[in-house]
């Protein structure tokens, strides 16, 4: 946390010194323009720094039982403003009355940060779906967020998890949903990884494997 903290304020250290030593020259006005935008995307990275950070300082160590087609179909919900004005379907596919032992706010971080990175994914699609399933396989949970977008190369499927790595920079994406995914993944000794797209030849499926007990 604190090298992301550091590497997003020294860039926005830089660009401003640049408008303290200029600022107006009409020269410069392209720059001006070009490093403001940037200062913005970087603004945008620390608050979801931060939000990252609260929501270690709220998460417990303790686990309870989580209904898992409620805590998903509310979740989903949540979007649903966002889903219309962007035009995008959204499907869950949950069997009912399954439950997990796990914790709830690390759960709700894996699933969030999957979404938002699916619809800046979807940003320039055209016929935008966004679909949730999950199911056990041999004792373990599987939860697959998969979406028709822009989609993830094969020789970036491990890539895209690292911090500050993405494949949706110019939609606003930072390099930290999917590291958050990771960690908080691991975190409940599961795994993640980017597995072929169940739309085809388009999209992602991110596939979560966590071990079930109940």
């Amino acid at each position: 946390i604190a090298h992301a903290v550091r590497t997003s304020l020294g860039k926005i250290q830089r660009k401003a010194e640049f408008f303290n030593k200029f600022y107006p020259d009409p020269e410069e006005e392209e720059y001006f323009k070009l490093y403001a935008k940037e200062i913005y995307q970087e603004m945008l990275v620390l608050n979801q720094v931060i939000d990252f950070m609260l929501s270690c300082s709220k998460a417990s160590l303790s686990f309870e039982d989580l209904k898992l087609d409620e805590l998903i179909v509310g979740l989903f919900k949540t979007y649903e403003t966002s889903f219309k004005s962007e035009n995008i379907r959204s499907i869950v596919e949950i069997p009912d009355n399954l439950q997990i032992h796990s914790n709830r706010q690390f759960f709700l971080d894996i699933l969030q940060n999957m979404i938002s990175n699916s619809i800046k994914a979807l940003k320039n699609a055209g016929d935008k779906t966004i679909k949730c399933s999950g199911y056990i396989a041999d004792d373990n949970l599987i939860i697959l967020m998969s979406d028709n977008g822009i989609g993830i190369p094969v020789e970036k499927r491990d890539w895209v998890f690292g911090v500050f790595n993405t494949t949706t920079a110019e939609t606003g994406g930072a390099g930290i949903g999917l590291y958050i995914v990771k960690t908080r993944v691991e975190s409940l000794k599961g795994k993640v990884e980017v597995i072929d797209s169940e739309f085809g030849k388009v999209g992602t499926t991110i596939k979560v494997t966590l071990p079930f007990k109940k």
